[in-house]
């Protein structure tokens, strides 16, 4: 009778003991989880009073604050305050936004085509301008794919270089085609005589692993940069390229047309702008020197960069993206139909910035200022691109008369391709859309799902009147998604 009363009460003890060490391990999981999200608001408020502070600079006000912002900044991403890696970030930490769990019924965007034909992971992605439906795409598998994205048909497939292709971009005028390698080598395609055996009409040889490419007019000049810490503008009809080298290898090239800079993001997390009005010049007296050059192109045309001719590139500012200096890892440069322009800029912090201003000049009187922030990006040790969609505001049917201009900044008023849309690889293999519409704020819209791997950048099909969407992935597919018939 004793051994039983013993042996009940041994196993009374026992369940007690393992009922309190769930109630504490809910607890500590509780608290675990308001820690990430008072952390993560911290990181939230203190962006939001660098913008502030930020947009009152440039009118000439100076914000006392109690506390330095950038030092906060820099502390709470110095202890990784807001980096979670993608097994414990949930929907709540995706945005700044509540979110709840999306159905069929609530979706504003529709899987429309499914893209397989690279046999690795693919790297980037690029539309054709104008209304061509084509998208162009590399990856690790160092095919060069182009295909018809409404209807899925498969136009070229060039086995154009020997190691994987980070970068594709095309020339606005001509159709010709950008393509950069970790080969060294950057090359042109003319697309209008696509075919599987198509050979480059030029190419270029870097000192290291070209990490980016840019064009720079609409036919012949473009920019690449290499992991040897070289920055490179070629023109297609002179065989002099002009190269020149950083202090800080710099990933990433965007251009502005409307300033002539060019716009370089750096391992050390700043951003660079150079003016190249003059190389504009140097470029033609080079091509003026040279007997029997015309303006059209020399078919299969190479350069390298020890040819390159000592011509001095000024820089025109120098930007910190953040105080921690996390790499940055991707810019794109937006001049968009309203006139407006945004720089966008992915760094190795998990976050995404949006920045405006018409000028990039610092003599100007209208400089580059923060304007949204999205944080909780899975950035960190991977090559991640983003994509920007701004939206078309249509004119309301309401008379001057009665609008009061309340409705004018109304969310709720806005079509969906009325709102700036950004485009962001997300946790769990999705992609995620967030509305950045208003300044400061970032509401996240929708997340992509049916990737099988990571997501790896994002494309947006500007020509249209809608955003047509390419997600592009480690599990070798891209995804076209466009907004849900209404």
């Amino acid at each position: 009778m004793g051994d039983n009363l013993a042996a009940s009460s041994s196993a009374q003890l026992v369940a007690t003991v393992r009922h309190e060490n769930m109630q504490l391990q809910k607890q500590l999981t509780e608290a675990c989880h308001e820690n990430r999200t008072l952390r993560k608001q911290l990181y939230h408020l203190s962006a939001l009073l660098d913008i502030a502070v930020n947009k009152l600079a440039t009118k000439g006000i100076t914000l006392e604050t109690p506390v330095g912002i950038r030092e906060l900044r820099a502390a709470v991403s110095r202890r990784d305050l807001i980096d979670t890696t993608s097994e414990v970030i949930d929907a709540n930490d995706l945005g700044y936004e509540n979110v709840t769990k999306q159905n069929s019924s609530n979706r504003r965007f529709q899987l429309r085509r499914e893209l397989r034909e690279h046999t690795r992971p693919v790297q980037c992605a690029a539309f054709a301008p104008g209304d061509r439906p084509i998208l162009a795409t590399g990856g690790l598998d160092c095919h060069l794919i182009l295909q018809d994205f409404l209807t899925g048909e498969k136009l070229c497939d060039i086995k154009g270089h020997e190691q994987n292709i980070a970068d594709v971009a095309w020339f606005e005028g001509s159709g010709d085609l950008l393509s950069a390698s970790f080969d060294n080598t950057v090359k042109v395609w003319d697309t209008r005589q696509a075919s599987g055996s198509l050979a480059p009409s030029y190419q270029f040889t870097a000192t290291g692993f070209v990490l980016a490419a840019v064009p720079l007019d609409k036919a012949f000049v473009f920019a690449c940069t290499d992991s040897k810490r070289r920055t490179s503008i070629l023109d297609l009809r002179v065989q002099k390229p002009i190269s020149w080298e950083h202090d800080v290898r710099a990933n990433a090239l965007a251009f502005n047309s409307y300033g002539a800079n060019l716009i370089t993001g750096h391992n050390n997390g700043t951003i660079s702008v150079w003016d190249l009005r003059k190389i504009g010049l140097a470029l033609s007296s080079t091509s003026s020197m040279e007997e029997g050059k015309t303006s059209s192109v020399p078919v299969n045309s190479s350069a390298s960069v020890e040819e390159s001719p000592a011509v001095s590139v000024p820089r025109v500012s120098m930007i910190e993206n953040e105080p921690s200096r996390s790499a940055i890892t991707y810019l794109g440069y937006y001049h968009n139909r309203d006139d407006s322009r945004r720089l966008l800029v992915v760094s190795a912090d998990n976050m995404v910035r949006l920045y405006r201003g018409a000028s990039l000049n610092a003599s100007s009187s209208d400089t580059i200022s923060l304007r949204n922030i999205v944080g909780g990006v899975p950035t960190r040790g991977f090559t991640v691109k983003a994509a920007f969609w701004k939206g078309v505001r249509k004119k309301t049917n309401v008379s001057a008369f009665f609008d009061d201009g309340e409705r004018e900044n109304d969310p709720q008023s806005r079509r969906l391709t009325e709102c700036d849309l950004l485009v962001t690889p997300g946790a769990g293999n999705t992609a995620c859309i967030y509305d950045v519409t208003e300044e400061g704020g970032a509401i996240l819209v929708e997340k992509l799902e049916g990737h099988r791997e990571r997501v790896v950048g994002a494309a947006v099909h500007h020509a249209d009147s809608k955003p047509i969407i390419a997600t592009y992935s480690a599990d070798n597919t891209v995804k076209m998604w466009a907004p849900v018939k209404s």
